[in-house]
């Protein structure tokens, strides 16, 4: 069994507020460099759990018990296995002394029945968490009795109730959850990553694609996943961070645009959105395929984060993101992705400085879970800080095998080409104005310029 860490945010003093404004992206683009790896980072760090007897409630839908199922309970280093043996009902104390350091909890045994249901109290007696093996519109627990109406009612239906909302295993049906303090002091200095990948930014009107197809759209975000190429279609402005679809797996272009955060954005500040019916298609879907999309935001804290090479940013906000993507047919049963967030926004940068995600499915589809976290590692295409090259390219577009660069700046000149997608076709050096680009295909390009020190970015056009 596959399993997702889940943290519930304990919220301290001393966390201090910091706000997220529009992104300076360079006119002429950007690519990120950036550090990947295919799991999900913790946000914050352990808390110590609150001392007493905390109340384990165990159902079974069939009357069998757990069979060889279980929940591992460790109070620090010491663990114990709880699970019900027989019939349909359990009630258990796991009592946690002064002075324990950690809890944990987290599934036992490698058989998970969809017909078990966990319900832990605190001990003030308010709900803690509860879970289950299927998602909460798939349940036919409730149904069969499995577990107690009062605790579906508080939940999912009482606004009035304080635990009114707290499904956060039950929401994903998976174990272990963390409990943890959240911190302004992110230090990530100890994480090897396993892949390198290139992020390219560039305004929708230096792109091939239109801004009258995309209308809500400023920039064309491109990256590779694994394999495949992954086109997004953001929009960056004063009143906001906008999502308009995207081209990777399914084609998706969304007529009305999902704010995914206002600016400026705060923390305490949240936020929430929704799009509906819009449509898509993919190399494996069947026609006439739809999409619901809905998202919320919250502005969690800020701080300073230290990255795996050590690097230190300052006033970087933490933003927790929810999305749902319900995918179908009209009038057939929804593909349904859960898929958890968290950013940390750096000042001006048009990606997140770090960003790390747990998902999963259910309903028509059974995909397996997946994490992923990806760190910000660089700009080599940015010339922000660079002294800016006077420099021209020509003829631009161009049908032949050459083009001329011409600067009055005397020296070598470092060429780097890149694709619309950020990946790097050709580095080289000129000793004359001559830049072959005959093996190049038709299409648009990024060319970056350096002559002692001084440096250039410039769209090529080929044809």
């Amino acid at each position: 069994m596959q399993k997702i860490t889940f943290l519930l945010l304990l919220f301290t003093a001393g966390i201090f507020s910091q706000t997220i404004q529009m992104p300076d992206i360079p006119e002429d683009g950007i690519t990120y460099q950036t550090k990947t790896l295919n799991s999900a980072i913790p946000i914050c760090s352990p808390a110590p759990p609150e001392p007493g007897d905390y109340i384990v409630e165990m159902y079974d839908g069939y009357g069998d018990g757990w069979q060889s199922t279980g929940i591992e309970v460790c109070i620090d280093a010491n663990c114990q296995d709880v699970t019900l043996a027989s019939g349909n009902f359990a009630e258990y104390t796991v009592s946690v002394p002064d002075g324990t350091g950690t809890l944990s909890w987290d599934w036992a045994g490698d058989d998970y029945p969809n017909e078990v249901f966990l319900v832990v109290y605190a001990p003030d007696g308010s709900l803690l968490f509860f879970g289950t093996g299927l998602p909460p519109d798939q349940m036919s627990l409730y149904q069969n009795g499995a577990y107690p109406e009062s605790v579906w009612n508080e939940t999912f239906l009482d606004e009035t109730s304080p635990n009114y909302g707290n499904h956060i295993v039950m929401s994903v049906g998976l174990l272990p959850i963390t409990f943890c303090e959240l911190t302004d002091n992110w230090d990530f200095s100890g994480i090897s990553h396993e892949a390198e990948v290139e992020v390219t930014m560039i305004p929708i009107e230096n792109s091939s694609y239109s801004s009258s197809e995309y209308p809500n759209t400023t920039h064309v975000k491109s990256f590779l996943s694994g394999d495949q190429s992954v086109v997004q279609f953001p929009g960056f402005t004063s009143s906001g961070y906008t999502y308009n679809g995207e081209n990777s797996i399914i084609n998706s272009n969304y007529s009305t645009a999902l704010t995914i955060m206002p600016y400026p954005f705060s923390v305490g500040d949240s936020h929430s959105d929704a799009v509906y019916n819009i449509p898509f298609d993919c190399a494996i879907c069947p026609p006439e395929m739809y999409r619901d999309h809905e998202v919320t935001t919250q502005a969690l804290g800020s701080g300073t984060v230290t990255m795996p090479d050590g690097s230190i940013y300052n006033n970087v906000v933490l933003v927790q993101h929810d999305a749902i993507f319900s995918d179908a047919q009209t009038g057939s049963d929804p593909c349904i992705t859960a898929r958890t967030s968290y950013f940390w926004w750096a000042e001006d940068l048009g990606i997140p400085l770090i960003e790390t995600y747990s998902q999963v499915t259910y309903g028509a589809c059974d995909f397996p879970s997946a994490q992923f976290t990806r760190f910000y590692a660089g700009d080599p295409l940015s010339t922000t800080n660079a002294e800016i090259l006077d420099m021209r390219i020509y003829p631009n577009p161009v049908n032949g095998n050459y083009v001329t660069i011409q600067s009055p700046i005397q020296g070598l000149k470092e060429v780097e080409v890149y694709t619309i997608t950020g990946r790097k076709l050709l580095q080289t050096v000129l000793t004359d104005d001559q830049l072959d680009v005959s093996s190049f295909n038709s299409g648009f390009y990024v060319v970056k310029v350096t002559i002692n020190g001084q440096s250039k970015l410039s769209k090529l056009v080929v044809r």
